[in-house]
């Protein structure tokens, strides 16, 4: 067992425990490694100020991603290699991202400049010589970097004059044969232990196998399960709410596993939602067009898609999506493992059916079957990046314009994310018209009770869930059509 984290920062070694192991990693390079080109801004994950390349062993190479460095704890970075925006000069010069950025007036303020250029750095880090920037990836991948002065077209315009030839791959800054060839010799060479750490408040235990996890949790039932850390860290830097056991299940490789099997796509509890983002563009294109606007990458490459159903929020974006796909949930505890149907877990706001001694592994979700479609809403202040007002899912099967099988799921309109049963009893078996779903809009209100709040009043969000279906009906039959014209087009050659 171990009582410390060891990483690098910017190719220079560390070993940290105690107090240090749990600040964000945004204080603990400002405060303690003196790096303050860090930015803090929102300690949120939200804006991307705080921008940091974190680097992890991949199969034997190291990957880097741009990570929020504000909600993520030093705790989380054993065997990991950071690069700030004070590690990606090229000796005491600009690199030439920096240099384009102030060529092309990328930056007034300067706050949120750091991050920007380190999510640039990322992107450019995987362009090969002969590639150029394109505009639309650019865009996708600057969504987490918020900037308040410029409007961006500086930011856009830059990346847009930068010659993938001329930035130095991060294996080049740190070649392998020093810092990367150390980093892999330890994570490859070293047997897996635990870690656990712990100060006056909280303790941090890093489990090295599931079974472990399992004894940790029995023994500590109130301990809260890491995997990405985006809702925990939050609420430790917003509201002080710092819990008192925290049990890191995210490197644990039984939990790291994406598989198709028997119909089934299997994810596991520590797969994060950009690794899981190819399956779903493969096998559910409505829900990876949702992951799109979901969130920034920085927190898609730490956040999970379990992390997103064990949050419980009612306005969780992913629950409508599985619960109308009736997802199973695997679970796991001191007597064996079970499955649960999505649609039983949540007893009531942020509530599930779960011991406390059980941790959730997986969740296993049915494809679409032949004649199914599924169409998902979502209704927000932004487009990108923020919490949902009112979300909706609606899978149908129909055949020959009846409906044969029909589920709807809304979120936002009550203290957990519901299936509207009376809705989908009353349009199975009828005619698809517009009427029908018309007349199902009246009989929501028995069903649903939403709070008003700042994002929306309790009327607004009946009228979301009335004016849904009829969006939903029109939706489909607009694809009916097209295909029906594209059918004649084809007979008519």
């Amino acid at each position: 067992m171990r009582n410390f984290i060891k990483f690098y920062v910017n190719g220079s070694y560390y070993q940290v425990n105690c107090d240090n192991a749990f600040k964000p990693l945004s204080q603990f390079l400002r405060e303690n490694l003196y790096l303050t080109g860090t930015k803090e801004v929102c300690c949120e994950g939200d804006c991307g100020a705080c921008t940091v390349l974190v680097g992890k062993s991949n199969g034997g190479e190291i990957l880097y991603k741009p990570l929020n460095s504000c909600i993520l704890y030093v705790y989380q970075l054993d065997n990991t290699h950071i690069l700030t925006i004070e590690g990606i000069k090229y000796s005491e010069n600009l690199n030439p991202i920096q240099k384009s950025i102030v060529k092309n007036n990328g930056t007034q303020c300067g706050y949120c400049t750091p991050g920007v250029i380190n999510t640039l750095y990322s992107y450019f880090n995987n362009l090969s010589v002969a590639e150029r920037p394109e505009e639309k990836q650019v865009k996708k991948a600057l969504t987490g970097n918020l900037c308040r002065c410029t409007g961006y077209e500086g930011i856009i315009r830059s990346a847009l004059d930068v010659k993938p030839c001329d930035v130095k791959k991060i294996n080049m800054l740190y070649p392998q044969e020093s810092l990367e060839k150390i980093l892999l010799k330890k994570i490859l060479d070293e047997k897996t232990e635990t870690i656990e750490i712990s100060n006056e408040n909280q303790k941090y235990i890093k489990p090295s196998s599931l079974e472990e996890a399992i004894n940790e949790k029995t023994k500590n039932t109130q301990a809260k399960i890491l995997a990405g850390g985006t809702d925990i860290h939050v609420l430790s830097n917003k509201k002080d709410i710092k819990p008192e056991v925290i049990i890191d299940i995210s490197d644990l490789k039984e939990l790291k596993t994406i598989d198709i099997k028997n119909d089934f796509i299997n994810i596991g509890a520590a797969v994060t939602i950009a690794e899981s983002e190819k399956v779903f563009g493969h096998y559910f294109a409505e829900f990876y067009t949702l992951l799109e606007y979901y969130a920034s990458p920085q927190i898609k490459n730490v956040a999970t898609l379990v992390g997103n159903i064990a949050n419980a929020s009612p306005v969780g974006d992913s629950i409508p999506f599985l619960m109308v796909m009736d997802a199973f949930v695997e679970v796991i505890g001191k007597n064996g493992k079970r499955e649960i149907n999505i649609n039983n877990l949540y007893k009531g706001y942020k509530t599930l059916d779960l011991s406390s001694d059980e941790i959730i592994t997986g969740v296993k979700i049915p494809l679409l079957k032949q004649n199914e479609t599924l169409k998902l809403y979502k209704v927000s202040k932004r487009k990108h990046l923020d919490i949902s007002t009112f979300s909706a899912a609606f899978k149908i099967k129909l055949e020959n314009n009846i409906i044969q099988d029909f589920s709807f799921v809304l979120g936002g309109v009550a203290a957990y994310t519901i299936k509207m049963k009376k809705v989908e009893e009353f349009i199975k078996g009828k005619e698809a018209t517009e009427d029908v779903f018309v007349c199902a809009g009246k009989i929501i209100e028995e069903e649903i009770s939403p709070l008003s709040d700042v994002r929306g009043s309790k009327e607004y969000r009946i009228d979301l869930a009335k004016n849904i279906l009829k969006k939903f009906y029109l939706d489909i039959q607009q694809n009916y059509d097209q295909s029906e014209a594209a059918l004649t087009d084809k007979e008519l050659s």
